[in-house]
């Protein structure tokens, strides 16, 4: 199947668009996909929601997760069901062990966590699958949490374009 005529496009309203979480995406799939209010902003959506007196809808609070996990579910609940638990260590970033987590899986860097012997959060900054580790500091705006450079292991080639 080709892929070349194939394009993503962000969404109109910048403050809502998600085109980098599908940036990965199979080209294929996006053949198939219509995101129908992708060219409306979230101010317009609204209208018509309510001109179809979808009230209801208009008075849930908004979202800020991931949506198919669910509100009711934690996320690190939701990936335990497809991941098991395995207990670590969790160091500061001059090797000190800070405390206990439920496996370095569950961590995404720059992510609060807490920790199974610590009264206050800490802030992932690295993470050690070989040895089960995450690296922590206690201060949300700590030098290792932000960086200058990055490296890309893997770039899509499917182009976004504005709408």
């Amino acid at each position: 199947a080709r892929t070349d005529g194939v394009r993503l496009i962000r969404g109109r309203d910048v403050t809502k668009d998600q085109s980098y979480f599908l940036a990965l995406t199979d080209p294929l799939v996006f053949s198939k996909v219509i995101f129908p209010v992708g060219g409306m902003l979230k101010s317009e959506v609204q209208q018509i929601a309510r001109d179809e007196n979808l009230d209801p809808i208009l008075a849930l609070k908004e979202s800020m997760g991931l949506c198919f996990v669910g509100k009711r579910r934690k996320f690190h609940r939701f990936l335990s069901q497809y991941i098991p638990y395995k207990v670590g260590n969790a160091f500061s970033i001059k090797n000190e062990h800070v405390g206990i987590h439920m496996g370095y899986q569950f961590y995404t860097i720059g992510q609060r966590a807490r920790l199974q012997g610590q009264h206050k959060g800490m802030y992932v900054v690295a993470k050690d699958a070989v040895n089960n580790r995450i690296y922590v500091v206690d201060d949300y705006n700590h030098a290792s949490l932000f960086s200058k450079r990055f490296r890309v292991e893997y770039a899509s080639k499917l182009k976004i374009d504005k709408f």
